[in-house]
């Protein structure tokens, strides 16, 4: 049987029974107290018990007088004689004892009584028994077990869901707050003041207004509860945005406030990750009309301090496709750097690189508390050598480091998983327009080089015509001037010329000759520009048609980008190579596509066809479209220069386009389409050797 513990309670059962002197007194109160009485001897035995002792035992009042408590009672008795043998040989009193046992009250039944004892004195005070007073209490216990277990599942199910819990009396401004609002903060439970000054020390003061807005109409009762967002500051100085709700529970007559309680949620993570998403939003609006690669890198760093509100960005990249470093920084105070084909280096953790080999993304809240080593040029100087917080990312192709995007800091600092994940994203979109950056500089380059090609060639023709049209009138002349010489010479033999004197002039017929030789010497020039323009070799190399006219589809069509217009490609597959220039047959491809889509311009539904075809021995490429075709008149004169429908063209893009691919051997026929539109068709033959000239 259990034994009892012993509290104590402010009154003395002594007290109760001291100013009943007669028995009669004694019987009134045994018959009326709401408590458990007994009397027992020194034997233990019952003398007098009333109706409630009797009820509390399960024992009817007359089956106990003269019986002892193993009789009566037997499962507390020796319980209740530890507590009565030493009041009964040394008369000191026990009170507040919790008894807790079974009796035949309730079989089976553990219950639980709050007892007092003293001992009984004859005349001579000698002792002669014991008082028992005893009152049930297992009601209560089961009660305070039963709000103890509420307590302690609400005190669970608080801490689990990372509510922090406060209660405000607004009269005394005391506020108890809950031990997951302190440690929330960073405090150990106990360590904040339970006053209201504790929470407004706290608030961020660019805050006050929202709160006051959401606060001060419910104390008034107009709101039915209190709802606000802000921020409070941490015991490590950093700021954490929470969600504050409340309820006044108690209000006094007149309507006052009186009681408030409520709960701070923490809402950083979801504060965070809006930023976050802002932040990625704009960043995209931004680099989206961005061309520049260095630009749009230094446009990623300042997104990256003014998100992650740190002191240091910085991009890597070790190996670009031309081979050249480059390296890009931004401090938060403004200062930035960058360089072309030099790397200069960041002290951090040795294991930091092996780790961004390995694609993994680096967190280190303190770098002075780790072993350091430094990454880079070692003459170069140390950038960000004052970081105490590094955060990395790596840029990576081919399971190959070829990069990095860093943010660092000079204060030592946890990084969340969401500023990871917020660095790895500003990396993907910055990686993803610096290559379309990178990717439009070279089509701008490529453009320019076609560009070039194509004035070369333009250059080819006009030197090609010039010289073929001119050699007739100079050869004319030549004929004349010898005519002209003869007769000079033979005037010459009868009568001087005009009266000139010989010392003045050259004679006529060296004069002429001079003018023969002259001409001669021109037609020399242009003959050999001719030679030039026609002799000018094929760089002929085995290649791809079907890549070739599919890289000047792509150029012309970035450079005109055309509106409406619908493109059908027909490439057959496993087609052989074939001996081209390759940049020459991108020009011819280039023009011909760009003057159908020129010829289109205006129409509500534009087509272009474009296919890559064998025909036997030969490639065939057509390029059709559904305009307005070319009429006989156009047919007739189709590949001469200087006939063009165009109002500002030259008409020597066809010429050069059709001697481009006479050059290599092959055919380019232009004709008009039954279906409505114009084709023209390149005709190609498969070789293994470069076309003879």
């Amino acid at each position: 049987m259990p034994r009892g513990k012993v509290r104590r309670e402010s009154t003395s059962s002594a007290a109760l029974f001291g100013g009943y002197q007669s028995a009669a007194d004694l019987a009134l109160v045994f018959e009326h107290v709401k408590l458990g009485l007994a009397i027992f001897d020194r034997d233990l035995r019952f003398l007098h018990v009333n109706e409630r002792m009797a009820d509390i035992n399960g024992v009817p009042v007359a089956e106990h007088l003269g019986r002892t408590i193993w009789e009566v009672i037997p499962k507390v008795a020796d319980t209740l004689e530890g507590i009565l043998r030493p009041l009964l040989d040394e008369g000191r009193s026990s009170e507040n004892i919790e008894v807790v046992g079974e009796t035949a009250a309730f079989p089976g039944v553990m219950r639980s009584w709050r007892a007092y004892y003293h001992p009984s004195r004859d005349a001579n005070q000698n002792i002669v028994g014991a008082l028992a007073i005893v009152r049930e209490t297992t009601d209560e216990i089961r009660l305070e077990n039963a709000l103890a277990d509420a307590a302690s599942r609400l005190e669970m199910a608080m801490s689990g869901s990372g509510f922090g819990v406060w209660d405000w009396s607004v009269d005394t401004n005391s506020v108890w707050f809950s031990d997951t609002w302190q440690t929330m903060l960073g405090y150990e439970p106990g360590e904040v003041d339970q006053h209201i000054s504790s929470w407004q020390k706290a608030v961020h003061p660019d805050d006050w207004p929202i709160i006051n807005a959401a606060l001060e109409p419910h104390l008034a009762g107009l709101t039915d509860h209190y709802e606000c967002e802000h921020r409070v500051r941490c015991k490590d100085g950093s700021w954490l945005w929470i969600l504050d709700r409340g309820k006044v529970v108690k209000r006094a007559p007149d309507g006052r406030a009186l009681r408030v309680v409520g709960t701070h949620d923490n809402i950083q993570t979801r504060k965070e990750m809006e930023r976050h998403l802002d932040a990625r939003i704009k960043l995209s609006l931004d680099l989206a009309e961005m061309e520049d690669v260095d630009q749009i890198i230094d446009r990623a760093l300042l997104t990256i301090i003014e998100t992650l509100d740190v002191d240091f960005a910085a991009y890597t990249e070790s190996e670009g496709p031309d081979g050249i470093p480059r390296m890009a920084r931004r401090r938060r105070s403004g200062r930035s750097r960058s360089s072309l084909g030099n790397w200069y280096g960041v002290r951090v953790k040795k294991d930091i690189a092996r780790r961004l080999i390995r694609g993994e993304a680096v967190a280190v809240a303190d770098l002075t508390a780790e072993a350091s080593a430094f990454i880079g040029d070692v003459g170069g100087p140390i950038e960000g050598d004052d970081l105490k917080a590094l955060l990395v990312v790596p840029i990576r192709s081919f399971d190959r480091l070829v990069g990095t995007f860093l943010a660092g800091d000079t204060k030592a600092k946890d990084w969340t998983p969401q500023q990871i994940t917020f660095l790895s994203d500003v990396r993907d979109r910055a990686r993803e327009a610096i290559a379309r950056a990178k990717a439009g500089e070279a089509n701008r380059q490529a453009q320019l080089e076609l560009q070039r090609i194509e004035r070369l060639n333009t250059l080819a023709a006009l030197g090609s015509t010039l010289a073929h049209e001119l050699n007739q009138p100079l050869a004319a002349a030549t004929n004349y001037l010898s005519v002209a010489r003869m007769q000079v010479t033979r005037l010459q033999a009868d009568q001087p010329v005009f009266g000139a004197k010989d010392s003045d002039l050259p004679g006529p017929a060296k004069a002429i000759e001079l003018a023969i030789a002259q001409v001669t010497k021109a037609g020399d020039i242009i003959r050999q520009m001719r030679a030039f323009t026609e002799s000018g070799e094929v760089m002929s190399r085995l290649g791809s048609l079907k890549d070739t006219v599919e890289a000047a589809l792509q150029t012309t069509l970035a450079g005109m980008l055309p509106r409406g217009l619908s493109i059908r490609k027909n490439y057959e597959d496993d087609l052989p190579n074939v001996l081209i220039d390759s940049v020459q047959l991108q020009q011819v491809v280039s023009n011909l596509v760009r003057n159908a889509i020129e010829a289109m311009d205006g129409q509500d539904k534009a087509e272009l066809d474009i296919s890559v075809t064998r025909d036997g021995g030969q490639l065939v490429v057509d390029v059709c479209d559904n305009g307005p075709g070319l009429s006989d008149a156009v047919l007739a004169t189709l590949f001469q220069p200087f006939r063009s429908t165009k109002r500002r063209g030259l008409g020597l893009g066809l010429p050069i386009c059709r001697t481009i691919i006479e050059a290599h051997g092959g055919t380019l026929t232009g004709k008009q389409r039954a279906e409505g539109g114009a084709r023209f068709r390149i005709r190609l033959p498969l070789r293994d050797a470069p076309p003879k000239r």
